[in-house]
């Protein structure tokens, strides 16, 4: 499978599995960083899908530097896609959930985790109002990320 299938794919997922309102395709973003797909639901909870077409491109990923230090960044769930067999769940980064795509359905292989740890230092949001705050600061504090 092609890796613009694939992206359809999780988009249509995002939005019609996953609750997602919002939904975007590989746009530019001022960190530097190309979401593959990146949604929102709820409140404001972002949403990251990867796409991995073969296993190289997944071996790559690693050496990007937002998975070198993924403080740094989108999403507050974070997944890999690929066709079922590419990557292994226990070869995922921490947090990271894995979506598979098996023949025409795609599957939950590995949920991300919710809650990011303390001292993590990622940007979540206060599942309470939305705003975002870094982990390690009291909750619903703002912090300009």
């Amino acid at each position: 499978m092609k890796h613009a299938q694939l992206v359809a794919r999780a988009a249509d997922w995002l939005r019609h599995r996953y609750g997602c309102g919002i939904v975007l395709s590989e746009q530019y973003c001022a960190t530097g960083e190309v979401p593959d797909v990146i949604a929102w639901k709820g409140h404001c909870k972002s949403v990251l899908v990867e796409c991995k077409a073969s296993r190289a491109d997944f071996l790559a990923d690693a050496g990007k530097p937002f998975r070198q230090k993924p403080e740094y960044g989108m999403g507050s769930q974070r997944f890999y896609m690929a066709p079922a067999g590419i990557i292994r769940a226990d070869e995922l980064p921490k947090h990271w959930g894995l979506l598979e795509l098996c023949g025409r359905e795609v599957r939950t292989a590995k949920k991300p985790v919710p809650a990011i740890p303390k001292s993590s230092g990622w940007p979540v949001e206060c599942s309470d109002c939305g705003v975002m705050f870094v982990t390690g600061v009291p909750s619903c504090t703002p912090v300009l990320i």
